[in-house]
């Protein structure tokens, strides 16, 4: 069973608008030519006329300052109502900023996503499966047409957040550096494909060189669905195979 659930908000107008609340606290990402930047946003209002809605965005550090996006890019946009977390991808109609921060005006989703926690705990792959990780260097969301390196790494663990990976040389991997991952979970699959940015290297228990990796970007494509399915169905079919193991 898929740890996901998508909800179309032009079936059900009132999903958005009800789980949505003046105050509700978001996440926003952007992409642009600098590479992804996730800023923290609050739900201000909507207009149901105009299918827009607007929201604050702050930045999450000191060192960000306004985002390279234009009206109609892809906006990423993540919540949580209860145990849930939803995500969905809405166009920029306008954005802006001042020296405290923004101020966004977004158009209506086709569809928000509900995954459940469980999709957001980390699982190993099963018992005597290797799979291999391929990362190409980029500075940004879009495909590099000159990439800055090709790294390879073993996956040991992947949630629909992130993942860890064994490789051979931390020194390659540099905080805050963004890759664009591939991996095949299953002989015979097409190779899943996201942004993901470095957070942390480091030594395993048994000195192996690791990299943490945070999943950036699945939100802001337009049909997010299948990308995001794939990997809640990926995380799942591993938490099986440990579950059989006990």
């Amino acid at each position: 069973m898929s740890s996901m659930t998508a909800v179309n908000t032009l079936e059900s107008v009132r999903t958005l608008p009800g789980s949505l609340n003046a105050g509700c606290r978001l996440t926003v990402t952007l992409g642009g030519t600098h590479g992804w930047q996730t800023f923290k946003g609050v739900f201000l209002s909507r207009c149901d006329e105009s299918r827009t809605f607007r929201t604050s965005i702050q930045p999450a550090s000191d060192s960000q300052t306004k985002p390279d996006a234009r009206s109609g890019d892809s906006v990423g946009v993540t919540y949580r109502v209860g145990n849930r977390k939803c995500m969905f991808c809405a166009p920029l109609v306008s954005l802006t900023w001042n020296a405290a921060g923004g101020e966004a005006v977004l158009g209506w989703p086709v569809k928000v996503h509900h995954l459940r926690r469980r999709a957001f705990e980390r699982a190993v792959p099963p018992s005597g499966q290797a799979v291999t990780v391929r990362l190409i260097g980029t500075a940004g969301h879009a495909s590099p047409s000159e990439p800055c390196e090709v790294r390879n790494g073993r996956l040991l663990d992947i949630s629909v957040g992130g993942l860890r990976l064994a490789v051979a040389d931390i020194r390659h991997f540099e905080p805050g550096a963004t890759y664009r991952c591939s991996f095949t979970a299953r002989s015979g699959r097409s190779a899943i494909v996201f942004d993901a940015i470095v957070l942390h290297r480091g030594l395993s228990d048994v000195g192996q060189p690791t990299v943490g990796l945070k999943i950036v970007g699945l939100e802001t494509l337009l049909d997010s669905s299948h990308a995001l399915d794939r990997l809640a169905r990926v995380v799942a079919y591993f938490q099986r195979a440990a579950s059989r193991r006990r």
